[in-house]
């Protein structure tokens, strides 16, 4: 049939629907065909695609045959076509069947054969590009399928893993099935292609008859022997070339050997069964131990030790024996008892089964068979090469075991024997015999109970992955129960108590397990997993003792301790990071597995907060293996480099993979508390979002068996700071201190460390503040905050911070007395005594601002008492100027406070206030640059730049300029939406003072009074907040002067003066011209009546004036007029 240019497009059209090749693919070649490109010709446009010629001409026929493909057309339509065509009458030619047999390695097929066809019409059996045929066998962990793959145009063998297995599952398999794909030797069934659909991952390999090594052997005429080694030979050789290319196959047994259409053996599932052994109906599949029990080695079936090439040897050797005897050298009536005779019992001489077998096969055989690795061949090629030269007629390298060193052998597996000595050869191998056997009986049940302990450690840990807690609490009772029966069967196995330690460890309780784990080291000093598993331990602990002892430093993070303050502040923490550090360090040459011996050295480097080095080994864990400990390590470490939002990576992925790991969870409380401090320094935003995170983190920590005491205290520092974001955003709020203080106060006595102390005294300090529309109960919250870090000055008074804190405490108990009427002198004083000291101990800087605050304080009480006030306002700046040359950066904010007081002391005695004045806009500017983006501090200036101008006028040098960029200050300010009732009331200062300056040059001025009263109509004081700075007569009594010479007001005007003035002098009671402040107040008043605005009735309900209607000129304003 002649080939025209459209039968090719139409063929191209259908291959890519098909899946046969990729849309780019068609594109490119049908774009050659229309140009001219290439030839059209069937040969060349499949060597052009990369198809088989007769795959193509399929293709090409099927395009001939059926409508064009139109470019709507579904994959289902074109089926439903291909089933049209077969119903109406027989197959094209293209395709017929394949000629290729089960029997046959996978080989490109002449045309589609005809149980493709009938599988297309099933897209659901699409894996990927394959097209599944039929079932060709299944098992625990997954099934293998008969599938054809289009592009290639051959069937293969599609294996996949059953169910929906879990990230850590896919992702080896996947890794290990690359690996083996690597591998190229006709001994080793070849891995084509390997995938994902659907989340479940697939591999593509060669197609085998299904024959295996054992029925081969089986088949073999009496007296093959020569032929059965030689096939054992031939797989020795495959897995020895995997060997030499760093791969180990780990579950190698006779079903694993299959034979392709040349009697060949070839190896299958190579580098994946270990990572394939997770169904729980055998211990091949729970992965506990990792293989086929009859065929693992003795590392293997411990669980312990690092698996290697010689592991592939000895399951070899156990195929070797089966070989030459018919019979399993460790047979027992259950997997158990399997395991502990792969541990514990020497195999019988084949010879003594089967007297034909050659004496060198049998040293060959027992060779491979010992228990150490280490007296094995070293790889499976080694062992090739020896029974090449039994095969070959020569002398092999293997040696008989001769009976001294049996008796040395039995005698090492039973260290209890007495040392026999004096007694004749013949009673001393009787009494041996005799003991062995009775040992071997007792060792037996030992070795099944601690197999049964390791297989529920196994389990809990798989339950803990998916936080099953009732499969963790079965499992675990299963663990320590068969631990204990270990021991009471041997109260001297270190292993029994190991396994006990480890479920002790792994459910958290660190003190049992470590009882437990002292006594496996003292037991066996030799045992690396005991102190491996000590050394964990003992740095959890060690992480444990350290996060309570830094739970003071949340509340104050200038004070962060050094890891030497934090041990100095409890003495049990260096002797647990010592020992933690011997323990692992001991282990570094251990005989474990790569992945167990990067996480060791991550725990080392962890305890001695080399951050970095954690941070290496972690990542060289999860290249291995799927550790939520690993990500929990490393998220730590993330946390000790002060980077919490790395630090979410990894605790994301440890709480993903371990969702039942309590200390994951905890440290990812820790993670978004901190991330939320760090955003709300640098981006000042509401961090709320993560702090909720960070106690629902810490709250399902307690559910997956974290320390209560440690998730408390996370939750409590969690719930303090929400209540102080709570205050500064002006939202104070009682609930979260005192969620926080029932939580901690409930169990006092547990929580009575220092720096549980320090934070209990945060939450009570918190409260206080958040009281202080209730003084009195403010004042009791205080007391109690004061009580308590006093308690951890007298516990520890090196505690780092302590001092600062007891500060901060005495001046909060100074404001809510104050505030409740009473004398808070005694409580300032204490507050500079506790800075004092903290200044001696070192803390400068801060203690020194703080100081200097405490003596602002005092030094504004005595000026409102009277008394001289200029010695405690010197001491204070002081203290400023000394913190400005330590940490410049450090806002001194009260500085201009101080100079400003000093100034109207100045001014109250006649004196000239604009040096004062002068140094406190100096100091308002210098705070200003601290943070110019901090909008209060453009009001803080305003302030500074109103006493600036007035004092400049005081001095007879008035300036415009001076009272226009205090008025832009304040417009800034309101600008930002953070203004206080001061900024708004700052128009009328201004417009006041220019109206002087105006006046004073016989400019227009009664304007610029009348805006003044429209800033004084819109003047409120907020709740709590007095007349500080504005209020002063030094500024007030001016403004008043200046509206009352204007005469006129609007409706209101008078009554918002007189509301002002009466706020100014309730404020300035004691300032030198309050009394003129209530003269003012009472003349306003006076306009107010005379312009019909004066219902003393009706006045009498305003709070405002309330300071003003006990005065007797109230009443006389009250009187009708005559």
């Amino acid at each position: 049939m002649s080939e025209a240019p459209s039968d090719h497009l139409g063929a191209l059209q259908l291959a890519a629907r098909l899946g046969a090749i990729g849309d780019d693919a068609a594109t490119a070649a049908r774009a050659d065909l229309e140009e001219g490109r290439l030839p059209a010709r069937a040969n060349a446009v499949a060597e052009r695609l990369g198809l088989p010629a007769e795959t193509y001409e399929a293709f090409l026929t099927l395009a001939r045959t059926l409508p064009p493909v139109r470019a709507e057309e579904s994959e289902d339509g074109l089926l439903g076509q291909l089933r049209d065509l077969r119903g109406r009458g027989p197959a094209v030619p293209a395709m017929q069947a394949s000629t290729q047999t089960a029997g046959s390695t996978s080989q490109p097929t002449l045309g589609v054969p005809e149980e493709v066809q009938l599988a297309l019409s099933a897209p659901q059996k699409r894996v990927g590009r394959y097209i599944v045929l039929s079932p060709i066998g299944h098992g625990g962990m997954g099934v293998v399928y008969r599938a054809w793959d289009p592009s290639l145009a051959r069937i293969v063998a599609l294996k996949m893993l059953r169910g929906e297995p879990d990230d850590m599952l896919r992702e080896r398999f996947l890794r290990e099935g690359r690996a083996a794909a690597r591998l190229r030797h006709p001994g080793i069934v070849a891995v084509h292609d390997v995938g994902e659909e659907g989340g479940r991952p697939y591999l593509a390999m060669d197609l085998l008859s299904g024959r295996t090594l054992s029925d081969a052997v089986t088949a073999l005429p009496q007296g093959s022997m020569r032929e059965a080694i030689t096939l054992l030979r031939d797989v020795a050789e495959a897995v020895g070339h995997a060997h030499a290319h760093g791969i180990v196959h780990r579950d190698l047994k006779p079903e694993n050997v299959l034979l392709d259409a040349g009697g060949r053996p070839v190896v299958t599932d190579f580098g994946l069964a270990k990572e394939l052994t997770r169904d729980e109906a055998t211990l091949t599949q729970t992965g506990a131990v990792l293989g086929t029990p009859k065929y693992m080695s003795p590392e293997q079936a411990g669980g312990t030790g690092e698996v290697g090439p010689e592991a592939d040897v000895f399951s070899l050797g156990v195929m070797l024996y089966e070989t030459l005897t018919r019979v399993n050298p460790f047979e027992a009536s259950t997997i158990l008892g399997i395991l502990a005779r792969v541990i514990e019992a020497n195999p019988l001489p084949p010879r003594r089964i089967a007297s034909r077998v050659p004496l060198d096969l049998e040293s060959v055989c027992l060779k491979a068979l010992e228990k150490s690795p280490g007296r094995r061949y070293r790889d499976a090629q080694a062992f090739a090469a020896d029974l090449s030269r039994w095969i070959s007629g020569d002398p092999v390298e293997a040696r008989p075991v001769g009976w001294p060193r049996r008796v040395a052998r039995s005698l090492s597996r039973h260290r209890r024997a007495t040392v026999l000595s004096g007694l004749a050869v013949a009673a001393a191998v009787s009494m041996v015999s005799f003991w062995s056997w009775k040992q071997a009986r007792a060792e037996t049940g030992l070795a099944e109970a601690l197999m049964r302990a390791r297989q529920a450690v196994y389990e809990a840990r798989q339950a803990r992955r998916v936080a099953n807690h009732a499969r963790l609490r079965s499992s675990a009772a299963t663990a320590e129960r068969e631990a204990g029966v270990a021991i009471a069967l041997a109260p001297g196995s270190a292993a029994a108590y190991l396994e006990r330690g480890r479920m002790k460890a792994f459910l958290g309780a660190l003190d049992e397990a470590r009882a437990d784990l002292d006594r496996a080291v003292a037991l066996d000093r030799s045992d690396a997993a005991a102190r491996i598993e000590r050394g964990r331990v003992l740095a959890t602990l060690y992480r444990r003792g350290v996060e309570r002892a830094s739970s003071a430093f949340v509340v104050d993070r200038r004070i962060a301790p050094s890891a030497e303050s934090i041990e100095a502040a409890d003495p049990t923490l260096r002797p647990l990071r010592e020992a933690a550090e011997a323990d692992l360090s001991s282990a570094e040459g251990a005989p474990v597995s790569e992945a167990e011996r990067e996480l060791t050295r991550a725990y080392l480097a962890f305890v001695r907060r080399n951050w970095d080095e954690t941070i290496a080994a972690t990542e060289r864990v999860l290249s291995l293996d799927l550790s939520e400990e690993a990500c929990w390590l490393q998220g730590l470490s993330f946390l000790g480099k002060d980077m919490p939002a790395e630090a979410l990576v990894p605790l994301d992925r440890g709480v993903q993979v371990g969702a039942g790991f309590g200390e994951a969870w905890l440290a990812r409380a820790e993670a978004h508390f901190r991330h939320g401090e760090a955003r709300s320094e640098e981006l000042k935003v509401d961090i709320r979002d993560s702090l909720a995170r960070s106690i629902a983190d810490a709250e399902r920590a307690q559910e997956e068996g974290a320390d209560p005491a440690l998730v408390k205290l996370r939750i409590a520092q969690a719930l303090w700071k929400w209540g102080e974001v709570n205050r500064l955003k002006g939202e104070p709020s009682q609930d979260q201190y005192r969620r926080g203080i029932d939580l901690l106060e409930a169990e006092a006595e547990r929580f009575g460390d220092a720096s549980c102390l320090y934070l209990r005294s945060a939450l009570w300090d918190g409260l206080a503040c958040a009281l202080t529309k209730e003084p009195l109960k403010g004042v009791e919250a205080a007391r109690k905050a004061v009580a308590l870090i006093e308690q951890v000055w007298r516990k520890d008074p090196s505690y780092r911070g302590v001092r600062l804190r007891l500060g901060h405490a005495r001046i909060d108990l100074a404001g809510l007395l104050e505030e409740a009427g009473e004398d808070p002198g005694h409580a300032y004083e204490g507050a500079i005594e506790a800075y004092t000291s903290s200044i001696e101990a070192g803390d400068d800087a801060w203690s020194r601002l703080y100081r200097g605050d405490a003596r602002w304080n005092l030094a504004w009480r005595a000026q409102r008492r009277g008394e001289d006030a200029r010695p405690g306002l010197l001491a204070a700046i002081a203290d400023y100027e000394a913190v400005h040359a330590m940490q410049p950066e450090i806002a001194t904010q009260e500085a201009w406070g101080c100079w400003a007081l000093l100034g109207l002391i100045d001014a109250g005695r006649g004196g000239d206030a604009l040096p004062s004045m002068a140094r406190a806009e100096e100091e308002a500017r210098k705070t200003m640059r601290s943070d110019p983006s901090f909008h209060p501090f453009q009001g803080l200036q305003g302030e500074s730049l109103l006493l600036l101008a007035r004092a400049e006028e005081s001095a007879g040098r008035p300036s415009a300029a001076t009272w226009e960029q205090a008025a832009e200050r304040h417009r800034a300010a309101l600008e930002s939406g953070v203004a206080l009732a001061d900024s708004i009331l700052s128009a009328a200062h201004v417009e006041c003072g220019l109206a002087r300056i105006d006046r004073a040059s016989g400019r227009a001025w009664r304007e610029r009074a009348t805006r003044a009263f429209q800033a004084l109509a819109k003047w409120r004081p907020c709740d709590g907040e007095g007349l500080w700075w504005q209020g002063e007569p030094f500024l007030a009594v001016p403004l008043a002067e200046t509206l009352l010479l204007a005469e006129a007001a609007p409706p209101e005007g008078w009554l918002d003066l007189a509301r002002f003035l009466a706020c100014a002098h309730a404020q300035h009671s004691w300032a030198p011209g309050a009394e003129r402040l209530a003269e003012l107040a009472f003349t306003a008043l006076g306009r107010a009546r005379d312009a019909g605005h004066f219902d003393a009735a009706a006045l009498g309900e305003d709070k405002l004036l309330a300071p003003l209607r006990s005065d007797p000129r109230w009443a006389e304003l009250a009187k009708p007029p005559k």
